[in-house]
């Protein structure tokens, strides 16, 4: 496990394009994903902890545990299982909050079972308006404050976890 510092850095993602579909208070996140031609890939499901508001955005504190989805829904694979036994060997999070996690993938994938919302809402066929403009960062995007840093050293379980 990495003891380093995080250093926050700008980046451009090239192979693929990704909408981020986040519902105010879930514990998970669902990403669309189209490569650069255009062609639907399918679906990941990044487990995390709730937004919270931050002075330039949101925070979030990734749970390492994720969801690969087939595009037609059809299928569905654990992604970085062995990370996540990693954090409870290491002591950053309880076995009790692993557990918590993975319910909360669970619970997801009764969601795509069920093509609810967002995974049978239409978000395959969705694109971006091309007169949008590129979205820019706020002046001190890059520099974590100190009571940000503080809550992501403090994991807790998701909702219901």
């Amino acid at each position: 496990m990495p003891t380093e510092d995080w250093v926050l850095g700008d980046d451009v993602w090239t192979d693929k394009s990704v909408i981020h579909l986040v519902t105010p208070g879930a514990a998970h996140a669902a990403w669309a994903m189209w490569n650069r031609k255009e062609k639907f890939l399918g679906w990941y499901v990044n487990l995390q902890e709730p937004l919270r508001r931050s002075p330039v955005g949101f925070d979030y504190m990734d749970q390492m545990l994720d969801l690969v989805v087939a595009p037609d829904l059809s299928s569905w694979r654990w992604k970085d299982e062995e990370e996540l036994d990693d954090e409870v060997r290491f002591g950053l999070i309880s076995r009790e909050q692993a557990d918590g996690v993975r319910r909360e993938g669970d619970r997801v994938m009764e969601k795509i079972r069920a093509k609810a919302s967002p995974f049978g809402d239409g978000w395959e066929n969705w694109r971006p308006d091309p007169t949008w403009p590129v979205a820019g960062f706020p002046e001190g995007w890059d520099r974590a404050s100190e009571s940000s840093l503080r809550r992501s050293r403090m994991r807790s379980p998701p909702p219901g976890g």
